[in-house]
């Protein structure tokens, strides 16, 4: 196994894998290269995207998972780089959703993975998307090899609290 994880899981939220099929792996992508590329390698899937967070969360942060990125991003194809805003989770629900519509990524083609290495607000708009489409992808999780010590010169940021529930979309009881 390549350095950069320790494993991986997933967290089987859709499988489905009939022989016709082919994989797509959506890999949001944070800052940390050799993390993203090991956990790309391991799966071996068919096709990957990539989503990098754009808008950054800072202005000076700019260009830093591009080039964190870089070695990874010379490997795809043109057509493979989308962005998400950092810090709006509908930026990457919208997301999603115009990736399951667009004919080129059809769910009747490939079997949804997601790689969840992008930012917490991401993570939420990933969430929510599945919230309306139960059962559309699997999340695949890789374990970073160390987490890095807590650093005096680079403290802890503001806690946000996310309480917008009448932006979310109701869902529907199931009746058994």
């Amino acid at each position: 196994m390549r350095r950069g994880i320790v494993g991986q899981s997933n967290r089987n939220i859709r499988w489905r894998s009939p022989s016709f099929q082919d994989s797509l792996l959506i890999l949001f992508l944070g800052f940390e290269g050799r993390r993203a590329l090991a956990f790309m390698e391991n799966l071996e899937l068919n096709r990957t995207i990539v989503v990098i967070p754009d808008p950054p969360y800072r202005e000076d942060w700019r260009g830093r998972a591009e080039a964190q990125h870089h070695y990874l991003l010379s490997c795809l194809p043109p057509g493979s780089l989308f962005q998400s805003d950092s810090l709006l989770p509908s930026s990457t629900e919208r997301l999603l959703r115009s990736l399951s519509e667009n004919p080129s990524f059809s769910a009747a083609k490939y079997n949804y993975f997601v790689g969840p290495l992008g930012t917490k607000p991401q993570l939420l708009g990933l969430y929510r998307y599945w919230r309306q489409n139960r059962g559309a992808f699997t999340v695949m999780y890789a374990s970073p090899v160390r987490y890095k010590e807590e650093r005096a010169d680079f403290p802890p940021g503001r806690t946000w609290l996310v309480d917008r529930t009448e932006g979310w979309p109701a869902l529907q009881r199931r009746v058994a």
